[in-house]
Formats: C-alpha cells, sequence, structure tokens
C-alpha cells in the first residue's frame, strides 16, 4: 500500500519510527488512511507483532514486569489461547500458542489486509 500510495504522490516514504509506525504515520499522513489505525484489529496486529518478535528473537521467552501495564505480558495476558508457561522461578517464561490463538490472529490480520485493500487512493 505504501508503494502504491508513493508511486502516485510526490511524498518520501521514510518516516521515523519501526515499521507498523512508519507504515501507518505514512498512509494517514499521505493517503488519507486514518480509520484503519483505530481499530481493536489494528492494535491487535500491532501487539501480534510484539508476540511475533518474542518469539523469533528471544525463543518465545518473555519478561513478566507486572508493574508495567505497556509491558507485552501484560498486554497479552487476556489473549485466549495463549499462555505463559513460567518456571518455577519465574525467569525464562515462555509464550504457548495454541489453535485457537493462531486462528483469532489471522482472522485478526486478514481484517487489516481486507481493510487496506479496500481503501480507494
Amino acid at each position: 500500500m505504501c508503494r502504491i500510495v508513493k508511486k502516485r504522490s510526490e511524498f518520501a516514504l521514510s518516516r521515523p519510527g519501526d515499521l507498523p509506525a512508519r507504515a501507518a504515520n505514512y498512509l494517514t499522513k499521505v493517503a488519507g488512511v486514518q480509520t484503519l489505525f483505530e481499530t481493536a484489529d489494528w492494535n491487535r496486529a500491532l501487539l501480534l507483532g510484539e508476540i511475533r518478535n518474542c518469539i523469533a528473537h528471544r525463543s518465545g521467552e518473555i519478561d513478566l514486569d507486572r508493574d508495567n501495564k505497556k509491558s507485552p505480558a501484560t498486554r497479552i495476558k487476556d489473549l485466549r489461547g495463549l499462555n505463559i508457561r513460567m518456571n518455577h522461578d519465574q525467569t525464562d517464561n515462555q509464550l504457548v500458542l495454541n489453535e485457537e490463538f493462531v486462528q483469532d490472529a489471522i482472522a485478526s490480520l486478514r481484517a487489516v489486509f481486507d481493510e487496506l485493500a479496500a481503501f480507494t487512493l
């Protein structure tokens, strides 16, 4: 979507922030796509990105920072089908995904992509 907007406009694609934030910022400022980035599906997509990074870069290990409401462990605790397996000393806590979580994640991401695909420039 960003590439299509770039071809049709004079604006540069470079914006500060991580990839999802840059894409949201670019599409909001340049293409006027705003409502997508205010949805529960978009927020879930961002959280899924954090979960993905935890799996890819930390072998599924997650820190439990119970005092920080913005920590991934705090925000994922209520997601269906996603559990945190704790060791006896509560270090190296491991994310455990089940099929229900994976199906819900696919549905959420599909909703984001469907809304992006339906947007007209």
